[in-house]
């Protein structure tokens, strides 16, 4: 409802909600229904799309980012668990895939059906409400029993869908 007293304009305020979600703008349109008058004496109002005005609501969250662990682990134990972490709560769940790569430019590469199995076209997801921002990735490892240095392999993810901040993601463990 908007009053007008004294003169010919008003104004109608709008109240917005502040959420958590990255969402990218959002667009309302307010339209003027009709008018009335205490004393019924008002002009009467055409409606018409001249009666609308479109609203923009400018987003004010970043884009979550995901995250891999880095850490070392002896072979002996047979796998190595990767958490994959979401930064924030989303709307929708976030998809990725993953795979595993030799590390070519690591001291020691650890070699891929070796030291390690790989994965091609893996894929994973996380849900991305409160309490289920994170996933897991298990890759075998193999004992080789072979006396060498410490060997490393990346895990490699490749967002495939939500409003993800690719550039701000750590996407390689």
């Amino acid at each position: 409802t908007v009053d007008i007293t004294g003169g010919s304009t008003g104004t109608l305020t709008i109240n917005t909600t502040d959420d958590l979600f990255a969402e990218g703008s959002e667009s309302y349109t307010a339209t003027a229904t009709g008018v009335t008058q205490a004393n019924g004496t008002f002009e009467n109002l055409a409606i018409s799309a001249q009666n609308q005005v479109v609203g923009t609501i400018t987003d004010n969250d970043s884009a979550p980012t995901l995250s891999i662990n880095y850490f070392t682990f002896n072979e002996d134990a047979g796998t190595m668990t990767f958490t994959v972490t979401l930064s924030q709560v989303t709307q929708a769940p976030v998809t990725f895939n993953h795979s595993t790569a030799n590390h070519s430019t690591a001291i020691q590469s650890a070699t891929a059906g070796a030291d390690y199995t790989a994965i091609a076209g893996g894929s994973g997801t996380i849900a991305g409400t409160v309490g289920n921002l994170t996933t897991t990735i298990t890759v075998a490892i193999a004992d080789d029993y072979l006396r060498e240095g410490d060997e490393s392999f990346l895990v490699n993810l490749t967002p495939t869908s939500g409003n993800i901040d690719v550039a701000g993601s750590d996407l390689q463990g």
